[in-house]
């Protein structure tokens, strides 16, 4: 919680809500699942993706004992999403809760675990891989420089490419002198060692839970840190803070709240931001209905941060939290709703932003899990990259009760560049009557032949007794004097007009010879 005074940026509020018609939802079509999966795991709480890899944590893995918890990585290839590895510490210990947060960049992976007793009670751990081509491999384990019981440090991560690597760990209930407000601390990758850069708190007069750290982001020179408790315009209505970095200090340079603030809304619970792009998410604003969620997009300029739009779901429903989770990448927003409605009652959902050339962002796909279960809370993690959409339900019971599973959809396909994936274009009824999973008009301007212009591709209709002129059931020389004798003529005498052009000629012609033979 934050105090009056504190620092405000002084940003141009000019939201503009996104309010896109409802749209059925989208089955998902790969399900990754643990290939050691029992009851209970809750997987998928977290999960990172980048690329052709995707990692999700299952925090309420035994592992030998009570909660250790894993973090599993999955490869995708021309065949599909396969398990690669299984990643737990070198020496895992009973209720670590072992990737309750995740962030993948590249070749290096952080892994988060709040609740690690190793420095205190509840202190917190957090721990960075490193790829070596083939698998991951534990570089080392962090530990808060001043750890604190209940100081939940690892409570979020975030891993910042460059030439001089660098991992941000929240710890959303440490002390900031005597209380319990939260903070940050930053490491570096200096001559091959981990070490620390240093420790971000707001500033000022600290207060007890604004939990500072509980989301944090990272791109570039900026970091942006969630405080979802923060009081500054209403009681838990939250901020964000951004910190820039100039050589190895880092300094706060805006701290934004929500344009709408409402008490218990709780903006910057989940955060995104790629470049000078930031989402920010509030899923307990009234969006719509009561705690439906907004998520809110702010853009970096000459002037500094501006908002610049604020979403909502297609849909919105009262406690769908849609905000629970966000992802941004070049130019995707991924959102989840983990109480929304799918395909049972508050089974969840995933929702795709992309931004149209008039500058609005525009919800193009919703997608939830096949067979959808209620309560498994689908788009509780999410994440996007290459648009390539994932979203976690940990509470799915397949087949074991509440083991969890990610659930993966591929939105990259947009044959006719409208920037709604054909996969969406399809379930809001754009005809597909091959099920090639692309629209039958993509088919045609690709070069399926459409001779009648109806449409529908030619394959896809029973044509080839429109060309048994005589009526008996084969289409042969008799069919071939008959069209002669009305060649060059509107056609009508004898149906010949095949293409509906008005004329029969070489074209109706060529359509005669393709369905030559017995009638199907």
């Amino acid at each position: 919680m934050r105090r009056a005074g504190t620092f405000f940026s002084s940003i141009a509020v000019v939201a503009c809500v996104t309010t896109a018609m409802a749209m059925p939802p989208l089955p998902a079509r790969s399900t990754l699942l643990a290939s050691d999966a029992v009851a209970y795991d809750a997987a998928a709480t977290t999960l990172a993706i980048d690329g052709a890899r995707l990692v999700f944590g299952a925090r309420g893995r035994e592992e030998g004992g009570i909660n250790r918890g894993a973090v599993y990585v999955f490869g995708s290839s021309a065949s599909g999403w396969s398990q690669l590895q299984k990643v737990t510490p070198l020496l895992a210990i009973d209720r670590e809760e072992f990737g309750a947060a995740l962030a993948l960049r590249g070749s290096r992976l952080a892994v988060g675990a709040p609740k690690s007793d190793r420095d205190a009670d509840d202190a917190g751990s957090a721990w960075v891989y490193e790829s070596n081509g083939v698998s991951f491999v534990e570089a080392t384990r962090l530990a808060s420089p001043q750890p604190v019981a209940n100081g939940a440090y690892g409570s979020a991560v975030a891993v910042l490419a460059g030439s001089t690597p660098r991992v941000v760990v929240g710890a959303e209930r440490e002390h900031v002198g005597v209380v319990e407000a939260g903070r940050v601390h930053v490491y570096a990758r200096v001559s091959g060692a981990w070490t620390l850069e240093a420790s971000l708190d707001p500033g000022g007069v600290p207060t007890e839970n604004d939990e500072f750290g509980h989301a944090v982001a990272a791109s570039d020179d900026r970091i942006a840190v969630g405080s979802p408790g923060d009081d500054s315009s209403g009681v838990n209505a939250g901020a964000v803070y951004i910190f820039v970095r100039v050589g190895a200090a880092w300094s706060l340079e805006t701290m934004l709240v929500s344009p709408m603030p409402e008490s218990l809304g709780e903006f910057g619970a989940a955060l995104a931001l790629d470049g000078d792009a930031l989402v920010v998410a509030a899923y307990r604003e009234d969006g719509g209905a009561m705690d439906a969620g907004r998520a809110h997009v702010y853009v970096r300029g000459a002037t500094g941060w501006q908002l610049v739009q604020s979403l909502l779901a297609p849909s919105p429903s009262s406690t769908a939290e849609f905000g629970r989770s966000v992802d941004l990448r070049d130019g995707v927003i991924a959102i989840g709703a983990c109480r929304a409605a799918g395909l049972a009652p508050t089974s969840g959902a995933a929702f795709l932003f992309r931004r149209f050339a008039t500058g609005n962002w525009s919800c193009v796909a919703t997608v939830c899990s096949p067979e959808g279960q209620t309560s498994e809370f689908s788009g509780t993690a999410v994440g996007v990259s290459q648009l390539k959409l994932a979203f976690g339900a940990p509470l799915r019971s397949q087949p074991a009760a509440y083991q969890g599973a990610v659930f993966v959809a591929d939105l990259a396909g947009d044959c006719n560049g409208d920037l709604t994936p054909d996969a969406m274009e399809i379930v809001l009824g754009a005809a597909d009557c091959n099920a090639n999973n692309l629209p039958d008009a993509c088919d045609i301007a690709l070069g399926e032949p459409d001779i009648e212009g109806n449409g529908i591709p030619d394959s896809c209709e029973v044509i080839q007794c429109l060309a048994d002129l005589s009526g008996n059931n084969i289409v042969n020389a008799t069919d071939i004097a008959l069209f002669l004798s009305v060649w060059g003529t509107d056609g009508t005498k004898l149906d010949a007009d095949f293409d509906g052009d008005g004329f029969v000629g070489a074209a109706d012609l060529a359509f005669l010879l393709s369905g030559w033979g017995d009638c199907p």
